[in-house]
C-alpha cells in the first residue's frame, strides 16, 4: 500500500530545486551557443524537468522540511540531502545521464533511509529546449522501503523563452516544463492503488524577475507547490530556495514549508 510521506514530499522538492538549478544556467547558455555555467535559479518545485546535470557536473542539496502533525513521526521537521552527478554531453546524439542518491533523514541516524534516481536527457535541436526520461526510487532502503515507496517513471520537456536580447536582464526569461508520469505524480484518488498504470500530467513555470531570482509554480495531479529561488552569493554556485509543498492542502500531512540549499561543481571529464 502506498502511503504519502511529508518527508518524501520535502525531499522531492529539494531534489527538484537542486538539480534544476544546476542545469538552469546551462540551458540558457546552450540556447546562445556559449559555454554553460554551473549554477542558476531553480526551474521547478517538485515536478521532474526535461533537463539534468551533465559533462562531469556534480551537485549536492541540503534541505529542511516541516512535517505536519502525523502520529507516525515523533517530531515536526526532518532534514534531507541529495547527491548527484552528470555524465556525457546532452547535445550529442546519445544524450547525457544524471544519477543521484536521495537521503531522506539527517536528524536521526544519518543515511538510514533513501533512494536512487536516474535521468536520461538531451538538448533538442532548433532551440526546442530539452527532453528527459527519468526513473525515481528504483532502489530504496530504510523508511523509504518500509513505506512501499513507488517507483516513478516520467517524460518531461523543458524550454526557456528569452524575453530580452541579453537574457540576463530583469524580467529576462520564463522557463516552462510539461510532461507526464506515474507513481507520485498520479491523482490523489489513485495514490493508494497499486493496480493499473495511470499516467498523469504535470507542469512547472519559472519566471525570473532578475538574473539572480526566480518565482516557481509547480503543479501535478496531486500537489501544487511554490518556491522562491535565489542566488545569495555572486561568486559561489550556491542556490537557496524557500518553498511550500501542497499549498492547497489536498493530501493529508502533505502541506508544509521547505528550505533548501544546493551547490553545483563542474568537473569537465566526461
Amino acid at each position: 500500500m502506498f502511503r504519502y510521506s511529508p518527508a518524501l514530499a520535502g525531499l522531492t522538492l529539494l531534489a527538484s530545486l537542486t538539480s534544476s538549478a544546476v542545469f538552469a544556467q546551462g540551458q540558457v547558455a546552450n540556447a546562445r551557443g556559449q559555454v554553460p555555467l554551473v549554477g542558476g535559479t531553480g526551474i521547478s518545485a517538485g515536478s521532474p524537468t526535461g533537463s539534468g546535470a551533465s559533462n562531469g557536473i556534480a551537485y549536492a542539496g541540503l534541505g529542511l522540511a516541516y512535517l505536519n502533525p502525523d502520529p507516525s513521526v515523533s517530531k515536526d521537521y526532518d532534514g534531507s540531502m541529495v547527491l548527484g552527478a552528470g555524465f556525457f554531453d546532452p547535445r550529442q546524439t546519445f544524450g547525457a545521464l544524471d544519477l543521484s542518491m536521495a537521503i531522506i533523514s539527517l536528524t536521526d541516524e544519518f543515511a538510514d533511509s533513501g533512494s536512487f534516481n536516474a535521468v536520461w536527457h538531451r538538448v533538442l535541436p532548433e532551440g526546442w529546449g530539452s527532453i528527459a526520461i527519468g526513473v525515481e526510487n528504483f532502489g530504496t532502503w530504510g523508511t523509504a522501503k518500509d513505506l512501499d515507496t513507488e517507483t516513478t517513471t516520467y517524460v518531461a520537456v523543458t524550454k526557456t523563452f528569452l524575453l530580452t536580447q541579453v537574457g540576463v536582464d530583469q524580467f529576462s526569461r520564463i522557463t516552462l516544463t510539461v510532461g507526464g508520469g506515474d507513481g507520485r505524480l498520479r491523482t490523489v484518488d489513485s495514490l493508494g492503488r497499486t493496480e493499473g498504470a495511470e499516467i498523469a500530467p504535470f507542469a512547472a513555470i519559472a519566471f525570473k524577475p532578475s538574473a539572480r531570482t526566480a518565482l516557481v509554480l509547480d503543479a501535478n495531479s496531486s500537489l501544487l507547490n511554490a518556491a522562491f529561488s535565489f542566488l545569495p552569493f555572486r561568486s559561489l554556485p550556491i542556490t537557496a530556495s524557500l518553498g511550500a509543498t501542497d499549498v492547497l492542502n489536498r493530501v493529508e500531512t502533505g502541506a508544509g514549508p521547505v528550505v533548501t540549499f544546493g551547490i553545483g561543481i563542474g568537473f569537465p571529464l566526461f
